[in-house]
């Protein structure tokens, strides 16, 4: 009963987050889109019930394998997106209080969240009236970041805790051929036969091709245009971010030629949790 009540409450925590970033995100939006990223939600357990692989299910219930960071991501995102809207010190500690603990509990943190942050707000800072609370944001971001790691650290050769080493996943570039191989076939293997996976991953490509499309839009008229008059927005930002995340995370285990396995979904599996709730 207990182990039941923890994977529900897992469940319902992700999803609340997700719901709660785009609330953040899109203030206007009407509460018909939350619901509907809810109901699609479920396409994640139907794989368990209808394609038979619990793993690819499991995955979203558990918080062994890396669930931890992406939730980590929404609520630094959530509290990321406070004062891009309005000047919020209390969201801009908070930020730096999740990015330290993140930080400190999952490496992973940093691909998720970290890089498609500061490549969101690179694009923001082009702007002269925005540059220097861009610089606040990154730079804070860049201490907390270096702050957890530098804990870690300490903690690791401290010799009372014991951690595992993760060198073999990486900068194994000279694996990248294979790795994307091992990638192309597992995902050629969820749409061919098609099942619910294929399903997932086919309107996840849908939805980053969309949001890459809008980040096009805005970068062109918004950076390349200098469009003093077209400010940027908390929508913007989501826009960018979600385009990077997107990229970023799915691809970092490729080149860094760790994805050696089908098991090693479990890195990258984030983006469509992302995606088909967006």
């Amino acid at each position: 009963v207990g182990s039941e009540m923890c994977i529900r409450d897992r469940y319902g925590v992700l999803l609340l987050l997700l719901s709660l970033t785009l609330r953040r995100a899109f203030p206007a939006m009407h509460w018909y889109y939350p619901a509907i990223g809810n109901f699609l939600m479920l396409l994640f357990l139907f794989v368990s019930l209808y394609s038979g692989d619990f793993s690819f299910t499991f995955l979203m219930l558990s918080i062994c394998y890396h669930l931890g960071p992406f939730l980590f991501t929404l609520l630094a995102l959530i509290f990321l997106l406070q004062p891009l809207k309005q000047a919020s010190k209390s969201g801009f500690i908070w930020l730096l209080v999740v990015v330290f603990l993140a930080s400190l509990s999952n490496r992973l943190f940093i691909v998720m969240f970290v890089m498609p942050a500061l490549a969101a707000l690179i694009f923001f800072g082009s702007h002269k009236n925005l540059r220097r609370n861009m610089l606040k944001l990154g730079g804070g971001i860049l201490m907390a970041t270096a702050a957890g790691l530098l804990v870690f650290t300490l903690i690791s050769l401290s010799g009372y805790v014991s951690i595992a080493g993760a060198d073999w996943k990486m900068f194994n570039f000279a694996n990248m051929a294979n790795a994307f191989n091992v990638w192309f076939k597992q995902h050629y293997g969820f749409i061919n036969p098609l099942d619910f996976r294929g399903v997932i991953f086919l309107l996840s490509l849908v939805s980053f091709l969309i949001m890459l499309v809008k980040s096009i839009d805005i970068i062109r008229k918004k950076v390349v245009a200098k469009n003093e008059n077209k400010l940027f927005a908390a929508e913007d930002f989501y826009v960018l971010f979600f385009t990077a995340f997107f990229i970023i995370v799915l691809f970092m285990p490729i080149i860094n030629g760790a994805y050696v396995g089908p098991a090693i979904i479990r890195f990258n599996i984030q983006v469509y949790y992302l995606a088909i709730f967006n």
